[in-house]
């Protein structure tokens, strides 16, 4: 799926050649342009939200709410856990995502002045154990309002755990519309946008700036990505009437063992070479992995890629370019970005974040253009674990000062049906809405280009825009 804005994920966690989990998420929001983390609404894309609610206001509290503290979980993936298969560190995540915490206790607090109390899990990013545990540690054991971190259940039974068994706030990422309509209305957000929305917009722009003209897909998803095939790629083709031909799915379940699905490539690039198919669509982390996308290179050098999944793209791209292959197996593929590294670290709200983090820290956060490998030859981006704690932790503050002094579900869900606009880290256009829990609005059309930089990048085709209104 595309994760939001161009690097806003950061790559996914790759174990030998393969995609083990689609993490690294850069989530959120940020601080005000004072450096406070407290988001105000702000210019950019609306959506209609329809009358507003007259029915009246809860005067409950939810669980783990008191009149002056909120609870909250906080689950992150643990790196150490997967340290020899990942080329980078994020650093002591708990004690970045503190110090977030301690600022905004020290400035006024949420939801009218209540203090935030954090409890703390980390997981290993595979399965599903460590995601459920995580849900009824929290739920059950700690009793906490919402839970806020990069969860990756591509099953969705631990988002339901979270939102429809136990009724609690998940604010998570890496979501599907077949994830998001199990979960009670308004209890599992997002800042990204979910998959069919961004497969949906991809076609659409690529459509527009005519690089898809004459084109015949075929389509490869993997068992995780099955339902994207007839819930929006098949779709908004026919309704953009792009021809299709036969939609493969590889068999590639949680243990992300890639043998099957490898098994399954020869028989599907026929069958598309048949179908006379010069372009293909990927979804998913798996699919889009070298081991795939090097077979059908090697089949059909001249045909078109397209992926929703552009940072598992870009670090498989980087990796060929590191490796020195060439051509470039991900040279010319299409996919949709927001803002790049460089781009989202310099915006004000970033900014704002950094600056609250070296103040507590003694530290310097190393901007993403001038990070390179340490002895170890491990990436230190800390910046990432610093915007995406602090831009969680806001867009959580953003709505819970919104609801007020009667912080339950039944306000939370009424206070995000009725919010429009609303601002986030690294993008201009986002907004909330009744049925519209994803919020990222701003996005771009990009090829991969292995010329740029030291490793290759997307190259963006068209500007940044409010997809929401661009018709």
């Amino acid at each position: 799926m595309v994760e939001r804005r161009s690097s806003l994920r950061a790559r996914a966690v790759r174990i030998g050649a393969l995609t083990l989990v689609a993490v690294l998420a850069a989530c959120g929001s940020s601080g005000s342009s004072s450096g406070t983390a407290t988001s105000t609404a702000g210019a950019g894309n609306s959506v209609t939200t329809g009358p507003p609610d007259t029915t009246p206001q809860s005067t409950a509290i939810g669980q783990g709410v008191t009149a002056t503290t909120v609870k909250i979980g906080v689950v992150f993936v643990d790196y150490k856990a997967i340290a020899q298969f990942i080329d980078f560190q994020r650093g002591d995540q708990q004690k970045i995502f503190q110090a977030f915490v301690d600022y905004i206790n020290a400035h006024g607090g949420v939801a009218g002045g209540r203090k935030l109390v954090p409890y703390y899990n980390t997981y290993f990013p595979a399965g599903t154990t460590g995601p459920l545990l995580a849900c009824t540690t929290f739920t059950d054991d700690d009793h906490v309002f919402a839970t806020i971190g990069v969860l990756i259940d591509a099953s969705g039974s631990s988002q339901r755990c979270f939102t429809r068994l136990h009724h609690s706030i998940l604010i998570t990422h890496e979501l599907a519309q077949d994830i998001m309509t199990q979960a009670d209305p308004g209890l599992l957000l997002t800042t990204d946008a979910l998959a069919e929305r961004s497969i949906r917009t991809l076609l659409d722009l690529a459509q527009k700036k005519g690089v898809i003209a004459g084109k015949k897909f075929g389509i490869l998803a993997e068992t995780g990505t099955r339902s994207r095939i007839d819930s929006a790629i098949k779709p908004e083709m026919r309704k953009l009437e792009i021809p299709f031909g036969t939609a493969g799915v590889l068999t590639i379940g949680q243990s992300e063992d890639t043998t099957t699905g490898q098994q399954q490539m020869p028989s599907l690039i026929e069958r598309w070479k048949a179908e006379k198919d010069n372009a293909i669509f990927i979804t998913g982390l798996g699919a889009v992995s070298k081991v795939f996308v090097q077979k059908i290179r090697a089949a059909m050098p001249g045909v078109l890629l397209l992926t929703d999944t552009n940072s598992s793209a870009l670090g498989a791209g980087q990796d060929a370019v590191h490796a020195g292959i060439v051509p470039n197996p991900y040279a010319g593929m299409l996919s949709l970005t927001g803002l790049s590294d460089e781009q989202q670290f310099e915006t004000p709200r970033v900014q704002a974040c950094v600056k609250i983090w070296e103040q507590a820290s003694g530290t310097k956060v190393i901007a993403p253009k001038d990070l390179k490998p340490d002895k170890d030859g491990k990436v230190q981006q800390i910046w990432i674990s610093v915007r995406d704690s602090c831009g969680d932790l806001d867009f959580f503050q953003t709505i819970a000062d919104k609801v007020g002094k009667y912080l339950d579900n039944t306000n939370w869900t009424r206070t995000v049906d009725d919010y429009g606009t609303i601002q986030l880290v690294g993008t201009a256009a986002a907004s909330l809405g009744t049925g519209k829990y994803d919020a990222d609005n701003n996005f771009s059309l990009v090829s991969f280009d292995p010329t740029i930089g030291t490793g290759g990048d997307w190259k963006a085709l068209t500007p940044l825009e409010d997809v929401t209104k661009s018709g």
